[in-house]
This record gives structure tokens, C-alpha cells and sequence, in this order.
């Protein structure tokens, strides 16, 4: 399970509402393809579609995510909306399987079916997962830090 928050500090924009942070984060994931949004209360479900190929995955932030929640949370003791991520990790696996299986079965057919062959797809398995986790690890906490930041810019620009 995947975590990562981030928050609002409500004396800033004192406009600001939950509703507005879920319609702004509904937009986002819209626009980051993801197949299936349901927004319940204050909290947005998302989930991918598995068999989905992505082309580009620094441009597609939630693509290692087979599905998770939004929850944007009034914090009225500390002055805050906070924002809480929780996403399944399981479509990384997943799409390193298939292209591993993809990959075995053509060095197979190369080379012949021997323990090289599926040593070499297993290993381009664990590859393929270290690098999609590492990745994910790294520039999904950055790119939703500045998903907040250009929301707080769009609302300074509004109060002007």
C-alpha cells in the first residue's frame, strides 16, 4: 500500500472548501487517464484499468496504482484540509509480469526454451519492478506536492 499527504492551511484561502479540493483533484486524475473516478463524500476512488499499456509513465503519474483513494479530510484543530493518498501498488506487478512473460517469450523463441531463458525473464521481472517502485517512490510525492502548489497559485490568482 502506497501513502503520501499533503495539506491546505485554511486561514490562507479562507474560500477554499473540501468540495472545491475534490473537484480540483477529480479534474487531475481525469486528466492523468485514469479509467474509473468515483467521488463518496470527501473522498474520490480511483482505480486502472490492468491491461492498460502506458506509453509514457512520467506523464501518467497514477499508472502504477491499480486503484486507491483521495481523502480530503477538515482538520478544523489545526486550521487544515488535509489531502491523504492511499493507492494499490499491485498494477506495477502486474505490468512487469506481463512484459516479463512477453520478454521470456521471445528470447525463447530466439534461443530456445532453457533455465537462461527463464532466469532472464525473471530477472527482467525483479528489474522492471525495482524500477517502476523506485520511480513511483521518488516522483509521486514530488509531482503531488506540486499538484498542491499549482492549486494554491490558481487560488492566488483568483483572489486577484
Amino acid at each position: 500500500m502506497y501513502k503520501t499527504s499533503t495539506y491546505f492551511v485554511k486561514g490562507q484561502y479562507p474560500k477554499l472548501t473540501k468540495y472545491d479540493l475534490l473537484a480540483r483533484y477529480e479534474r487531475e486524475l481525469e486528466e492523468q487517464s485514469v479509467d474509473n473516478i468515483i467521488i463518496d463524500n470527501d473522498t474520490i476512488n480511483f482505480s486502472n484499468n490492468i491491461l492498460r499499456f502506458v506509453i509514457n509513465r512520467f506523464a501518467d503519474k497514477y499508472s502504477s496504482f491499480s486503484s486507491g483513494q483521495i481523502e480530503i479530510f477538515d482538520d478544523n484543530e489545526n486550521n487544515e484540509l488535509g489531502i491523504y493518498l492511499q493507492a494499490n501498488l499491485s498494477r506495477l506487478f502486474i505490468s512487469a509480469g506481463i512484459k516479463s512473460v512477453i520478454a521470456f517469450l521471445f528470447f525463447s523463441f530466439g534461443l530456445g526454451f532453457n533455465l537462461i531463458t527463464l532466469y532472464l525473464g525473471i530477472g527482467i521481472f525483479i528489474l522492471l519492478c525495482l524500477i517502476g517502485f523506485i520511480i513511483t517512490a521518488i516522483s509521486f510525492p514530488i509531482y503531488f506536492t506540486n499538484f498542491r502548489n499549482d492549486i494554491e497559485r490558481e487560488l492566488q490568482n483568483d483572489e486577484k
